[in-house]
């Protein structure tokens, strides 16, 4: 059974025990509980209604009648119920005069800057909740018992609220006790469940404080054992070793096992009075309605539109962020995108062409500039293969490509620049001369390549030329020659080279 389940039964006990209903155990996972008269038809029982507070036991259970106590089951809400009837569930209300709506909406709005846009909070409106704030005596036992009592102030939803939502909720501020309205079974049931899982983590979390705050005495207390009997055990070995009569030396390792098994059972019992164990026990709850804010704030601007589902209590009406669907970012500071959408401020970019407002990884940084631009204003540089605004390239003077900026110096593009010497065995070369046979007349080549294309220079005993061949079906698209030692280049077709 987990230790929610355990507080459930301390729970259910407690209750019964106030509510003077007998119960008896039926064996170690079952209890018979004994019904008053006016209860029975609510309960659909009998004067005795079978209980468990075990799954599996409830699962395995031939008797069709045997009821299994969970937050929301109907014994429990009926418990519950009862307890609520005789008072020991308190009723109140928060004080909220003083409040003035109109200020509220304002200062929810307010929360979120909106960039070419602006937020709405028309939509949000009043509506009646609650809050459950359960005390239990927390009672931690050792060596010395502590007590300290517990208060767990949790919402509607579920929540255990933090200390400083707690003392925003001014729970000292109440009125009109008589008047509040009662909180549904089902709904405190389930509130129950919660308190639980969190006492159930604060039990454990100050019984490993009290242990770690003890355990330095308690190692101190075993040392002085293990000093004592170690002593002891060192004098009886120590007439063990010289003693040769064998009745001697069997009273001896008598002594010496008795010895050992004194320092093993007062050391456990040393461990056992600084176990730490606890106890929670259920004081009181207190229910108290409040007022919250609850509906959706619109961003709005141009053709964007977005939405934020809102339910916040008035005394801390603090918005959750706005989630950005792009980055997942929590966020309060918004901006409208071109195209309809609202995104984290600070991820918003524009296009340096376009003047479009768009999420930062939606366009491209040019290589050349670094500013941004869409991806249809942008053209891969066939030599630095890297983005360039189209507006940054320009033609090479020796193979006419068009390169970026960032490639090109004095009219000449980086790769005719840096042709350099390739053998016959060249895998270029080689496939090259397959498709024009005539050029391996020249005797040497120097040849370079970008993305598209081949940039080659041959040179010949009176002759020099150029040529740039297309890599993927290299047709020719520029040849130009001159007299290697006279004159200028000269544009000429490609049959008088090839």
């Amino acid at each position: 059974m987990t230790i929610a389940a355990n507080k459930l039964v301390g729970f259910t006990l407690e209750a019964l025990a106030e509510l003077n209903i007998p119960i008896q155990a039926i064996d170690e996972r079952r209890y018979l509980l004994k019904v008053p008269p006016e209860h029975r038809a609510a309960l659909e029982c009998g004067e005795h209604l079978p209980i468990t507070f075990d799954k599996e036991c409830f699962q395995q259970a031939e008797d069709s009648s045997l009821e299994f106590i969970t937050p929301g089951s109907p014994v429990l809400g009926w418990l519950i119920e009862q307890i609520r009837k005789k008072g020991s569930l308190a009723q109140a209300a928060r004080d909220e005069s003083g409040r003035d709506f109109t200020i509220l909406v304002q200062q929810v709005a307010s929360r979120f800057q909106v960039d070419g846009g602006r937020v709405e909070a028309a939509g949000l409106r009043l509506v009646d909740s609650f809050l459950v704030q359960f005390e239990y005596l927390l009672r931690l036992t050792a060596v010395e018992t502590r007590e300290r009592l517990l208060r767990l102030l949790i919402d509607e939803e579920g929540k255990v609220l933090s200390k400083e939502e707690s003392q925003a909720a001014r729970l000292d501020v109440l009125t009109d006790r008589q008047g509040a309205p009662s909180l549904p079974v089902e709904v405190l049931a389930r509130l129950l469940e919660a308190a639980e899982k969190r006492l159930a983590e604060i039990s454990s979390r100050e019984e490993a404080e009290l242990a770690a705050q003890m355990s330095a005495k308690r190692r101190a207390e075993e040392d002085q054992l293990r000093t004592y009997f170690g002593r002891m055990r060192e004098d009886l070995q120590g007439l063990l070793d010289i003693s040769r009569a064998a009745n001697e030396r069997a009273a001896l390792e008598e002594q010496i096992r008795s010895v050992d098994d004194q320092l093993a059972r007062r050391v456990a019992e040393v461990d056992e009075r600084y176990r730490v164990s606890s106890e929670i026990r259920p004081v009181g709850a207190l229910v108290v309605t409040s007022k919250i804010l609850e509906g959706t704030i619109v961003f709005m601007g141009g053709e964007a539109r977005a939405s934020l589902p809102v339910r916040l209590p008035i005394y801390a009406p603090e918005p959750p962020p706005y989630l950005c669907p792009k980055t997942g970012n929590p966020t309060y500071h918004v901006a409208a995108t071109s195209d309809g959408r609202f995104i984290d401020a600070p991820y918003l970019a524009v296009c340096s062409e376009s003047g479009k407002h768009l999420p930062k990884d939606e366009l491209v940084a040019c290589a050349a500039t670094g500013k941004l631009y869409c991806p249809e204003f942008m053209r891969e540089c066939p030599i630095t293969l890297k983005p360039v605004h189209r507006g940054s390239f320009y033609p090479c003077q020796e193979c006419r490509q068009r390169v970026s900026t960032l490639a090109i110096a004095g009219g000449v593009c980086r790769a005719c620049k840096t042709r350099a010497s390739v053998s016959d065995s060249d895998g270029r070369v080689r496939r090259i001369v397959a498709r024009y046979p005539r050029l391996a007349s020249w005797g040497t080549w120097r040849l370079s390549e970008t993305r598209d294309i081949y940039c080659l220079e041959l040179h010949g005993a009176l002759s020099l030329a150029r040529m740039v061949i297309n890599k993927s079906d290299l047709g020719i698209v520029h040849c130009e020659k001159r007299n290697r030692f006279l004159g200028a280049w000269k544009i000429v077709p490609k049959e008088e080279i090839v």
